[in-house]
């Protein structure tokens, strides 16, 4: 691991892109785990058997190789070698979607962050996250769209973190260079790792009760750390 590479100082940026899972919000992994059973019992399903292809094909929707969770459950589905009806599919879409919003809630210190940098003259803020199809209801349901001046989410753009692409098209829509552009993340999925490659300079924010199933590689090096992302504003100015 290493750490102090690039300075975080006021005037150093001109933005500030977040990662979302375990960032700005939080899964309850009771909750998740309760309503994952609950989807598996309407279906009439083994849990294990359709909880593991589920995690399996987690990856492909992230990818974008999945652009609804239906099509995520059609494939699941598909592994098991059973056919459910259409309209039992879609309680069961609709299941799953209620299952994330009921076990997901902000971080405490992440509305108050993004409210302080809205209110900053001169910051533009992005949004990186490696997500399926079901987090963009969930970030809406969260409010945040507000806090963003660009939103990537992997399935959408087809490239996820820490491949160099989704950072730089995120700088590029986002008009700046990477450079002067900070990136706020937990460190799963070698993210931080990847905002450096690009350019960036790599916050890693330390998180309690992450859900360790989703969790693939932790990052090695980063600039700068945080316990609350309230600790970057005084460095930022704001």
């Amino acid at each position: 691991m290493t750490r102090a590479r690039r300075s975080v100082s006021p005037g150093a940026f001109d933005a500030v892109c977040f990662d979302f899972f375990d960032t700005l919000c939080v899964i309850d992994e009771g909750r998740y785990f309760e309503g994952q059973r609950a989807v598996a019992g309407m279906l009439g399903l083994p849990f294990d058997s359709f909880f593991r292809f589920w995690v399996e094909a987690g990856k492909a929707g992230q990818i974008g190789d999945f652009q609804t969770e239906r099509d995520r459950f059609l494939h699941v589905l598909a592994r098991l070698d059973r056919e459910i009806s259409g309209p039992l599919l879609t309680r069961a879409v609709a299941l799953q979607q209620e299952v994330l919003l009921d076990a997901t809630a902000l971080h405490l210190d992440a509305e108050e962050t993004l409210r302080a940098l809205q209110r900053a003259p001169g910051y533009r803020t992005g949004l990186i996250s490696n997500a399926t199809s079901s987090a963009f209801l969930l970030f809406l349901n969260l409010r945040l769209p507000q806090f963003f001046h660009e939103i990537l989410f992997s399935f959408q753009v087809g490239a996820m973190k820490p491949a160099r692409q989704i950072y730089l098209l995120a700088c590029q829509r986002l008009r700046v260079d990477p450079s002067r552009t900070l990136f706020i993340g937990d460190g799963g999925a070698q993210e931080l790792d990847g905002a450096r490659l690009a350019g960036m300079t790599a916050v890693k924010i330390h998180r309690q009760g992450v859900l360790e199933l989703f969790r693939r590689g932790e990052s090695r090096g980063w600039d700068r750390e945080l316990n609350d992302l309230r600790e970057i504003l005084p460095d930022l100015g704001v």
